[in-house]
């Protein structure tokens, strides 16, 4: 069974990039726009790790993390 990552990243082009080579390296990837979403994927989905921009809008990394 593949890795768990979520990456949580507003911007598309950064997301798509990561997501991309994370995909090629045989992790199983997952993606959110903001802190909220973020937080009900984690919930729901189970990660094994959160790459997290902290500078989101509204809820931010930082607050994420809290």
């Amino acid at each position: 069974m593949a890795q768990r990552v979520l990456v949580v990243e507003d911007d598309e082009d950064n997301r798509r990039i990561v997501t991309k080579i994370l995909t090629l390296d045989g992790y199983e990837v997952a993606e959110a726009v903001d802190g909220h979403q973020a937080l009900a994927m984690t919930r729901d989905w189970r990660p094994d790790l959160i790459l997290l921009d902290l500078g989101l809008p509204g809820l931010n990394g930082w607050e994420v993390v809290k």
